[in-house]
């Protein structure tokens, strides 16, 4: 009788520190928003609540396919300056369906490897998965010609798939385009 007691006591105790930690995976998440400015390492860790016991953490998390702590990871890691440590949490996060995650590699393939080519294709995952950043700069990569031949009707059908997933300036281009279609 005690061994079932302690034993539903400890999978009370394991299933409430396995919440826990998940909200406090998102209040880092939210709180890590910041992470690219040029405010530093420890302006990073001080805005997501981080110490450097927490990046352990966050790696066994990361570890255990929990896409937020990837993507945190890769954050820490782009501020730090470890380019590929970050580009490898980053698409840990991204082939666990983080959209964010996807863009910034897109990103890091656009501007500093100038590969055209990955860029897009991190752009369109992140399209895929929701992201109305991802699907403006899947359009701006057909409207220009980048990686892709370029193609007026795909630009317009990621516009309008981008500005119904919120992106505003997406709206607005797409309003234009549409006014100067009729």
């Amino acid at each position: 009788m005690n061994k079932i007691i302690i034993n539903g006591f400890l999978v009370a105790m394991l299933a409430i520190s396995q919440v826990s930690y998940a909200t406090n995976l998102d209040k880092f998440a939210k709180s890590c928003k910041i992470m690219h400015s040029e405010a530093g390492v420890e302006n990073f860790l001080k805005s997501c609540n981080l110490n450097e016991y927490d990046i352990e953490d966050l790696k066994k998390s990361c570890n255990s396919k929990v896409d937020k702590a990837c993507w945190i990871l890769g954050n820490f890691y782009h501020i730090t300056h470890s380019y590929s440590q970050a580009i490898q949490f980053y698409e840990q996060a991204c082939n666990l369906k983080h959209s964010e995650s996807c863009e910034w590699i897109a990103i890091h393939f656009g501007m500093y490897k100038q590969d055209p080519n990955k860029a897009f294709k991190y752009f369109v995952k992140a399209c895929d998965l929701g992201s109305g950043e991802g699907c403006a700069y899947t359009a701006t990569h057909y409207d220009k010609g980048w990686a892709v031949d370029q193609d007026a009707a795909k630009a317009k059908e990621y516009r309008l798939k981008s500005c119904k997933l919120g992106d505003q300036a997406s709206c607005r281009i797409y309003g234009v385009t549409n006014h100067a279609d009729e």
